[in-house]
């Protein structure tokens, strides 16, 4: 069975490129890109543009766990 981690993608964590400016669809592209590339697939996003730029973005990404990070199931506990 497949166990997954989950992260929550917040664009009030990431600092923006300056005071009080919006994110660049590149930029946004170049962090969900990163993002990618450690295994996080993006299940869901919603942003706001302003003009052409994003004035924010949230998301919820997955990527299956490791062997090192899974939670131990109880033995007799039913599978979903």
């Amino acid at each position: 069975m497949k166990q997954w981690e989950y992260r929550i993608i917040d664009s009030n964590t990431i600092k923006k490129p300056g005071l009080m400016k919006d994110f660049a669809v590149t930029d946004v592209q170049a962090y969900l890109n990163k993002i990618g590339e450690t295994g996080w697939e993006i299940i869901d996003f919603q942003c706001k543009f302003k003009l052409k730029e994003i004035e924010w973005f949230h998301g919820l990404a997955k990527r299956e766990q490791s062997a090192a990070t899974q939670t131990p199931q109880p033995e007799n506990s039913a599978e979903v």
